[in-house]
């Protein structure tokens, strides 16, 4: 026997002194898991049953300090069927996201977050609500005649493969949009601003007023499609002049002032979100004061709304 290059455990005294949990074996040696996604799963295991705690806590007790790592871990749960996610509703509003973690593998959860939109229950049931809601009716349906191009077909034959998109109720950002997906809908919903469309789906789906909605690839297309024919029914007007850019302010030198992320980070926290929005629109590059405008909010904006959250 090899005894260099051996390893083997020292186990802790198992008594009232030492307390220990069990668990199923299987969990330990999944290899379909990744090393970080079972020394969290077990860790959260380990947890009593009727543990509370928000996604980032989990990540500062286990120095992580990434939001993204934590979620992406999260889903990558999901699929493998230890976790399963569910957004609850109170009095019509969205009230919390909780995650459940199982010691067993569910094979209804592999199922569940391992298929396509057009294929999972999800979409099955909100396709249901849709019909209901005059508001959500499916544009393409309304007209028998087929008039889908072959370009069409080929892209949407390729959007079947792509990643679902959903909204993360978390963050309050849609999640897993590719930048073909960009390129596709700006073609073929050509004169619709298609990132002011998002914005404005996020502050709709962000609405408790309204009903809940996965936020994926079929609302999307679904929104921006009755988009395109509200804007071909609306008599074009006169273009209007293009407006002002905000006057930017120059530094000691007379330069424009560059776009900093330390330095609004700071605005923002220590001053308020006025004076952040103020800072946006003095610096050189304007797509960040723009972006805001039309609710594509930057890293530091997102974080600082976070930080309100937990607080």
């Amino acid at each position: 026997m090899d005894t260099q290059n051996s390893i083997r455990c020292v186990r802790a005294p198992r008594d009232s002194q030492h307390p220990y949990f069990m668990t199923a074996r299987a969990v330990a040696q999944d290899m379909a898991l990744s090393l970080d996604e079972r020394g969290l799963l077990w860790y959260i295991l380990s947890l009593p049953d009727d543990w509370v705690a928000h996604p980032m806590q989990l990540g500062k007790a286990n120095g992580v300090k990434s939001k993204d790592k934590i979620y992406n871990l999260f889903k990558s749960l999901m699929k493998a069927g230890y976790c399963e996610r569910k957004n609850l509703r109170k009095d019509g509003k969205h009230e919390a996201t909780i995650y459940f973690f199982y010691e067993e593998k569910q094979q209804r959860l592999i199922d569940l977050y391992n298929k396509p939109d057009n294929e999972d229950s999800r979409f099955l049931k909100n396709r249901k609500l849709e019909k209901q809601d005059p508001e959500f009716q499916d544009p393409v349906k309304q007209d028998t005649t087929d008039n889908t191009s072959s370009t069409e077909k080929k892209k949407k034959k390729r959007n079947a493969s792509l990643p679902s998109i959903e909204f993360d109720y978390e963050i309050n950002q849609f999640a897993n949009i590719q930048p073909s997906d960009m390129e596709d809908w700006t073609q073929l919903y050509a004169g619709v601003n298609i990132d002011l469309e998002l914005g404005k789906m996020r502050q709709w789906l962000m609405d408790p007023k309204n009903p809940e909605r996965d936020g994926n690839r079929t609302f999307i297309t679904n929104w921006l499609s009755r988009a395109q024919k509200e804007g071909a029914k609306t008599p074009r007007k006169p273009a209007a002049p293009a407006p002002t850019e905000p006057t930017l302010t120059p530094n000691a030198n007379g330069s424009i002032i560059p776009y900093n992320s330390s330095i609004a980070y700071s605005i923002l926290h220590d001053d308020g979100v006025d004076a952040y929005v103020n800072y946006l629109k003095t610096i050189s590059d304007q797509k960040y004061y723009k972006n805001y405008l039309n609710g594509k909010y930057e890293r530091n904006y997102v974080d600082y709304l976070e930080e309100q959250r937990t607080e």
